[in-house]
């Protein structure tokens, strides 16, 4: 009861889970901290309104001081607000680079051509995000987390953002299942909100599903469970979630 401040991180923030802390703790502020290592951690912050933060994703905010986020798109201009690119981070806090990979260092920071300092450089995240119209940046994922299926390209994480939003899911996780060589599948595994039947489940998400996704990335399984499998590092544990498929 006496918590005065909760800082979360490291994943993507369920806003189901939010509004329940923050009836736990009424008096609590909450803050979506975002970044990586190579950017010193945090680079972008957000205070959490209890009236609100519109629909989508917990944004994960606005560039701390002396911090410059791009969103740019495959030739590194910079896209409108509203569409979504890969996210740049510039500014004092960017790392120097990769101790003894200089290759990999080439790869992922370069020259900043957005700052006034020519020796300012900016760190390519490999994520994924978008600038909201209030300026609030959200995040989609990882950039590596879209594949083609059947020549189609299919971004996973927009899948698992459409899932959120369904007042039945509490979490999802979406991750491709290989049958074999030419043959993949979208599977969908997801924590049904309390009140949600977990026999009716998949059903009834297919049918949201289609009414807001193209139908080549509607999942060909969907599947409920009750807690997500953790490794030992606490990741979720896909390869133990893909034995869960031969049970269902």
């Amino acid at each position: 009861e006496g918590l005065e401040q909760i800082m979360v991180g490291g994943d993507v923030v369920s806003p189901q889970h939010v509004a329940k802390a923050m009836a736990r703790f009424p008096k609590a502020d909450f803050i979506n901290g975002y970044g990586p290592t190579e950017a010193t951690t945090f680079s972008v912050c957000y205070r959490m309104p209890r009236a609100g933060f519109g629909t989508g994703p917990v944004p994960i905010g606005l560039p701390l001081n002396n911090t410059f986020t791009y969103v740019l798109d495959a030739d590194r201009k910079k896209v409108p607000a509203g569409e979504t690119g890969q996210l740049w981070i510039g500014g004092d806090g960017v790392a120097l680079g990769y101790l003894n990979r200089q290759e990999l260092t080439a790869e992922r920071f370069r020259a900043d051509p957005f700052a006034t300092s020519p020796d300012a450089r900016m760190y390519d995240t490999g994520d994924i995000a978008r600038e909201r119209p209030d300026g609030l940046l959200e995040f989609f994922g990882r950039n590596d987390r879209q594949v083609k299926i059947d020549g189609k390209r299919i971004e996973l994480d927009e899948i698992e953002h459409a899932l959120r939003k369904c007042t039945a899911v509490a979490d999802t996780v979406v991750a491709i299942r290989t049958i074999g060589p030419a043959d993949r599948q979208i599977v969908a595994f997801v924590k049904p909100s309390g009140s949600t039947n977990e026999k009716t489940i998949a059903s009834r998400l297919g049918e949201e599903l289609r009414r807001i996704l193209p139908q080549h990335m509607i999942p060909a399984r969907i599947v409920a469970v009750g807690d997500f499998p953790l490794t030992i590092n606490g990741k979720i544990d896909k390869s133990a979630l893909m034995q869960l498929l031969g049970q269902a």
